[in-house]
């Protein structure tokens, strides 16, 4: 696996990219990570998928932000810990009180931190691998992603989180939360392109992201009465790319940080724009050559 040192482009939907990697709710800055003070266990179990809103003519009701006080952990590391153990249960009510109480004022109520919970990552598991002072260092996994509203959420990234003193507890500072991701090896993506060609010409949509193709789709169509192979191009950065406006318009712009492009040389001529997804590359965008 590839590291990168800048953060990812998770944005809220079209509040978004939250991203940040959590841009619509919170901006987190992007460094490199800090070195670990000491090493513990791995914590984790499935993500599930968020409740749906209570229909309004539930009588439940859902708290506002003055009715809930922060929650107050004993150090830096339980702060921590309660605010990524309650992601990963899918405790929402518990992760926003344990949030700063500036955080909390940013976001809004509880409702607000609930419809915006939908954009952020999901995380999967988590270990403590050092705490500095009121910094506190962690491997995360998550759900991996590829979408027009998250832009790319990695598989996994090194997280430096910061703890709030407040009242005689300790909160988590999400906004000034700190991540480094881990990418996939960008010559991955030269494979993964020639393997999407190949599916095209087929009638295959295989390496290929979910969401609708970028540039001129409808190569992919005409692909199909194309035969021949393809050679490939090692990949090269987004940037100074023809379809770098197309793609920094729909997935952010952090998309220049992450997209690898790949030149197709065969019968015609392509340039094929991945993203990282998990251990793997997808492609996002063609353009004739």
């Amino acid at each position: 696996m590839v590291r990168m040192t800048h953060m990812p482009s998770w944005r809220s939907p079209r509040l978004f990219p939250l991203i940040p990697l959590l841009t619509a709710l919170l901006m987190v800055a992007s460094c490199g990570s800090s070195q670990p003070g000491r090493a513990n266990t791995a914590h984790g179990v499935n993500a599930t998928k968020i409740p749906k809103a209570v229909p309004a003519e539930s009588t439940t009701t859902t708290p506002a932000a003055p009715d809930l006080p922060p929650s107050r952990a004993v150090s830096p590391r339980s702060a921590v810990e309660t605010y990524l153990s309650s992601e990963i249960s899918d405790d929402g009510l518990a992760s926003y009180n344990v949030l700063s109480s500036a955080d909390r004022s940013s976001i809004g109520s509880f409702a607000d931190w609930t419809t915006r919970h939908a954009s952020m990552p999901r995380y999967l598991s988590y270990t403590i691998l050092g705490v500095i002072g009121p910094s506190v260092v962690t491997d995360v996994n998550m759900t991996p992603r590829v979408d027009e509203s998250n832009g790319v959420v990695p598989a996994s990234a090194r997280v430096t989180w910061t703890a709030v003193s407040e009242s005689g507890g300790w909160t988590v500072a999400l906004s000034t939360a700190k991540f480094d991701p881990r990418y996939p090896d960008p010559a991955l993506a030269k494979s993964a392109a020639l393997g999407w060609v190949a599916a095209a010409q087929a009638g295959s949509t295989a390496n290929q992201y979910e969401g609708n193709l970028l540039g001129q789709p409808d190569i992919a169509q005409q692909l199909r009465s194309v035969t021949g192979s393809f050679a490939a191009d090692d990949p090269v950065a987004l940037k100074g790319n023809d379809l770098q406006g197309t793609i920094t318009d729909t997935f952010g712009p952090d998309a220049v940080l992450w997209a690898h492009v790949v030149h197709l040389r065969g019968p015609v001529g392509l340039d094929v724009a991945t993203a990282p997804l998990g251990d793997q590359w997808v492609v996002i965008a063609i353009k004739g050559t």
